[in-house]
């Protein structure tokens, strides 16, 4: 049957940076940011990172950016305010994990570089080879983020990824948008349609005020990714 998600009408371009055991290299995850680039994608979902920058990582970003892309990535799964990147680059949205009752998971990373906070913790979703199984990290909480932002380009599709990314400055907590005993309910099966409406109706509002982010990556070598 498999799942439904918050932005379920948005077409998707998979694309492969990792090998089959989980590894990559910066070298690969900058050429898939700019592959989706130049393929037109709007909203890219890095739900990956390593805690060295990186001046090719930066400058795929940044590329990418240019030509309109929100950018959002998975904050890491340090559960300390050490950055991870693409993460921590400016013109990226910092996604972190929040458990079931609203409060920080404690092993989400947090800090001042992070813009958005979202559930990551038991998110139920389809499983490679079929089936279902349900992830936590902050690489579950960050799709969250791009499904809103890509809802917010269906109603408007000529919102600048500055304006998005500014609406989410003072960190969204999608959370914090409902009564806590409604979030406790829904997080713990999936984002219902009154989050939806009311974290855009929110985030539309901040919009319209402006004047003009399965486990982590981490890093284990030289400009290498692994996860579990």
């Amino acid at each position: 049957i498999g799942i439904a998600g918050i932005a379920w009408g948005s077409k998707l371009m998979p694309v492969k940076v990792m090998d089959a055991s989980g590894l990559g290299l910066y070298s690969e995850v900058a050429e898939g940011i700019v592959y989706a680039a130049d393929n037109g994608a709007r909203v890219i979902n890095l739900s990956l990172g390593g805690p060295a920058p990186s001046q090719m990582l930066q400058d795929a970003i940044d590329y990418a950016y240019q030509r309109g892309a929100i950018i959002v990535a998975a904050a890491g799964n340090s559960g300390t305010t050490g950055p991870i990147y693409p993460a921590a680059f400016q013109q990226v949205i910092a996604v972190a994990a929040e458990n079931s009752d609203g409060t920080r998971w404690e092993q989400s990373s947090y800090g001042d570089h992070i813009d958005a906070i979202a559930p990551g913790v038991g998110i139920l979703s389809t499983s490679l080879g079929g089936g279902y199984s349900s992830a936590t990290g902050t690489s579950a909480a960050a799709p969250h983020i791009s499904a809103i932002s890509a809802l917010l380009l269906s109603i408007d599709s000529s919102t600048t990824n500055g304006k998005i990314e500014n609406s989410m400055g003072n960190t969204i907590d999608v959370s914090k948008l409902l009564d806590t005993n409604i979030a406790r309910t829904l997080h713990s099966t999936t984002v219902h349609s009154y989050l939806l409406s009311q974290s855009l109706r929110i985030i539309k509002e901040q919009i319209a005020l402006e004047p003009w982010q399965h486990e982590i990556w981490s890093t284990v070598g030289a400009g290498e990714y692994t996860g579990g």
